[in-house]
């Protein structure tokens, strides 16, 4: 109960997340004329891809303060992430196989795409990049994180000092990655390859660092007791911060594909808009009580429930729709969420709490 309040509402950011990239993907797909949209609204979607961002953030920030707060051992912790992945990411490799892509079976290079999707691997292959299912990239991202987290946190320990040497170095060497691809890979590249060599794990380790970093200093903030006497000062930054991410989500979307042409932009940017949105969390998360209440309302919560289905299933189940006559109707939108929540839902209950309530 102490861990649920004073992380109150951090759910509620899961569901906005996955909502973004829905909300993206839908305008990909359903190719939304940007002139037709909401002026103030169209960066949520033109934009929505941040929310991938947001999601590696997040998983910085509460992998970072279970491991801190010793919730869990390292064998719990490995079982528990094992648990909170494969089950539904193999299921959905398996529906996916069966009913959209059946000819992977029947030829060499079919099954060695498999075997790279069974293993995470699939993201070291542009021709792998984004088959069978193009949003599982992040997924493998978030794998060789699990797996490089408890080295870094050991390599941190609990000093402040080593703490921030480790995230300063993660993000270093994430710039470093980036600024290098940039100069010596992107000439002569088309748009595809720019963007899997961008993308790879090396180029996402500062978004993990900031979530961390944010992590690190809301458990000091508790341990000193500040929360009570900043919660004014933290509205403001809210405040703030908010503003700055929706100037940044605005500028994403105008620039869009050119950003890759702009060595401070394809190097930096990325970085700039993760750290503006770990303050925003940090400020929410140490502001007042019925902010978050506000923010963490039933409906934002059980989106955050729900995401990592939604997040699995949103995109080919779009993309089927768009193939129908579904897709010139004026409730495509309306009716495509619904059937992704309502499917997402039904994994959720049927498949991930069962395999996270299970002991072992």
């Amino acid at each position: 109960m102490h861990k649920q309040k004073h992380l109150l509402g951090i759910e509620s950011f899961r569901g906005f997340a996955a909502l973004l990239v829905f909300l993206f993907h839908f305008w990909a797909i359903a190719r939304v004329d940007s002139a037709s949209l909401n002026s103030f609204f169209s960066p949520f979607m033109v934009a929505g891809y941040r929310g991938v961002d947001i999601f590696f953030v997040l998983s910085g920030f509460l992998l970072f303060h279970s491991l801190y707060n010793r919730e869990q051992t390292l064998s719990e912790y490995f079982v528990r992430r094992l648990k909170r992945i494969l089950p539904l990411y193999y299921f959905s490799l398996l529906i996916f196989l069966i009913f959209r892509e059946p000819q992977l079976f029947s030829t060499q290079a079919g099954w060695i795409d498999i075997l790279r999707h069974l293993t995470f691997t699939h993201v070291f292959w542009a021709e792998s990049f984004s088959t069978i299912n193009p949003v599982l990239w992040t997924l493998s991202h978030e794998m060789f994180f699990y797996l490089v987290l408890p080295l870094l946190f050991w390599l941190g320990g609990k000093r402040g000092w080593r703490i921030l040497l480790v995230v300063g170095g993660m993000i270093a060497l994430s710039l470093a990655y980036r600024m290098y691809i940039f100069q010596h890979y992107y000439p002569g590249l088309d748009e595809v390859r720019k963007f899997t060599l961008t993308e790879q794990f090396p180029g996402k380790l500062d978004q993990f660092a900031v979530g961390m970093l944010a992590s690190f200093v809301f458990i000091k903030m508790t341990e000193l007791k500040m929360l009570k006497r900043i919660k004014s000062l933290m509205f403001l930054l809210l405040l703030a911060s908010s503003v700055t991410f929706y100037v940044l989500l605005s500028t994403s979307a105008e620039l869009g594909a050119a950003m890759r042409a702009m060595p401070l932009f394809q190097a930096g940017f990325g970085f700039v808009f993760a750290a503006v949105f770990a303050v925003l969390l940090l400020s929410f998360l140490t502001t007042f009580e019925l902010v978050r209440k506000i923010f963490a309302n039933p409906l934002l919560t059980f989106m955050g429930l729900i995401s990592y289905s939604f997040y699995i299933w949103h995109y080919n189940i779009l993309e089927t729709l768009s193939t129908t006559a579904l897709a010139s109707s004026h409730l495509f939108f309306a009716l495509s969420f619904v059937l992704i929540t309502g499917i997402s839902a039904l994994t959720y209950w049927l498949i991930e709490k069962p395999f996270l309530r299970s002991r072992g």
